[in-house]
């Protein structure tokens, strides 16, 4: 497992998956952040930091709370979980486009090893994205603080840096878990694109039609459990139950996936 990952840790900081991935996120975020802060009103001086979460237009008395620095990664946290599940498809499902499965299979052929090192390698990968993501972030947020009058007084408390160290790791976990949806689709489909198409067609399709036609849904659906979980929970689903369900999801991907990755002849 050492070797794989090592060999796919190596593959993973190229360029492109480097701007495209890691890039992404941090520009993403920022961007985010940037809209907040301008479109940022000095209306409602009495504003909680309730209603800082309800979007992209929080007032500056909201946007000075505990939780103001760290709004534009709460914002794009989905975001962040769509590209990570691209990211785990296209890599796991190039290799069975490419050919490249077989000749890996050869240098290591315990199948299990190889699918968890990639995997693994994969996971590290999107986290560190993140992290440079929440440290972009509230370096921006800092700066446009700043520049619009904000305080920023109650972002260095200790509560304010255990919600947004909380949320930055909430985030991770829901991203990598996102991911492995991403890679067990790959390995079903032996493909990227099929993968990328269900893994995409469910998050904006359906899962709202299954809560439409299912409304307790929103208490099991995967990407109900993982949204509030990112989200520090909702009124549906509390943070510790959506945890507990997220962690169920990732091992059932896991579990399918390596049983489908060992049992199967590799033919591409």
């Amino acid at each position: 497992m050492i070797s794989a990952l090592h060999s796919e840790w190596y593959k993973l900081w190229r360029r492109g998956m480097v701007l495209g991935v890691i890039g992404t996120t941090v520009g993403t975020t920022c961007l985010l952040t940037i809209v907040i802060f301008a479109r940022a009103s000095s209306a409602a001086p009495g504003a909680t930091a309730g209603q800082l979460l309800s979007g992209l237009s929080p007032s500056l008395a909201s946007l000075s709370t505990s939780v103001g620095s760290v709004q534009g990664l709460k914002i794009a946290g989905d975001f962040i979980g769509l590209i990570s599940l691209v990211f785990f498809a296209q890599v796991i499902g190039s290799e069975y486009r490419d050919g490249t499965l077989k000749v890996l299979l050869s240098h290591e052929p315990r199948r299990l090893q190889l699918l968890a090192g990639k995997l693994t390698a994969l996971a590290a990968f999107v986290a560190v994205a993140v992290l440079a993501a929440f440290a972009f972030e509230v370096a921006t947020a800092v700066v446009l603080a700043g520049a619009r009058g904000a305080s920023t007084d109650a972002w260095w408390t200790n509560d304010a840096l255990q919600n947004a160290i909380g949320l930055a790791a909430r985030t991770i976990a829901a991203v990598i878990v996102r991911g492995l949806m991403g890679g067990f689709l790959a390995v079903l489909f032996c493909a990227a694109v099929p993968a990328i198409g269900v893994g995409l067609g469910y998050t904006f399709v359906a899962d709202a039609l299954i809560v439409a036609a299912w409304p307790d849904g929103r208490n099991w659906l995967p990407h109900e459990a993982l949204v509030a979980f990112a989200q520090g929970g909702k009124a549906q689903l509390e943070t510790g139950q959506a945890g507990l369900l997220i962690a169920a999801y990732a091992i059932v991907f896991l579990v399918v996936a390596g049983a489908l990755f060992r049992g199967r002849d590799v033919t591409t």
